[in-house]
């Protein structure tokens, strides 16, 4: 057989023929396993998604189970909290009325308290009048007592220079005397 150009363009032609023939049957082939596989891919996956489902619905039952238990365990607990917090609220309570009526009673002394020390007060200003109208009084009488010593120096100092009472007796004898013998005579 002689090799020419269109002896080797019907080879070529064959030649991408039975390629194509083959390509397509390897396509066809591959599509086909391709497809299988998707379908056993899509099989265990949902085998795969329903394990899951099951698996996630028993840990969530479970889990329900842990938490229901915690929450009763829970209740119990806040309701031990609660009954200890109301017996605290409770004394905080009773001592705050106690601690109202002693303030109710500091405030009535604290009212006394004030009447008394407004009473001081006016007697203290009333003393203080008194102790200035004294202090007045002090001076004047003072002041008298200076006059007073004044006019006992004057007198002592005038007594010196006069007689003395015995002196005085015996010149009241004398005069007597005298006037006796005036009057005898």
């Amino acid at each position: 057989m002689e090799l020419n150009e269109e002896t080797l363009e019907q080879i070529l032609t064959r030649q991408r023929e039975e390629y194509q023939r083959h390509l397509d049957g390897a396509r066809l082939d591959f599509k086909q396993h391709v497809d299988e596989v998707s379908l056993d891919f899509k099989q265990h996956v949902e085998e795969a998604r329903l394990d899951f489902k099951q698996h996630v619905e028993e840990v969530r039952l479970d889990f329900k189970q842990h938490v229901d238990e915690g929450l009763e365990e829970t209740r119990r607990h806040m309701g031990v909290l609660v009954e200890r917090l109301e017996s605290k609220i409770q004394l905080i309570a009773e001592g705050h009325d106690s601690l109202r009526q002693e303030i109710r009673g500091i405030r009535e002394q604290l009212t006394d308290l004030q009447e008394r020390v407004t009473h001081i007060e006016g007697y203290v200003a009333a003393l203080r009048d008194m102790a200035a109208k004294n202090t007045q009084d002090i001076a004047v009488i003072r002041a008298d007592i200076e006059t007073v010593k004044f006019d006992i120096a004057v007198i002592r100092h005038d007594l010196k220079d006069k007689a003395g009472r015995d002196e005085l007796a015996v010149l009241e004898a004398r005069v007597a005397k005298v006037e006796q013998a005036v009057r005898a005579k």
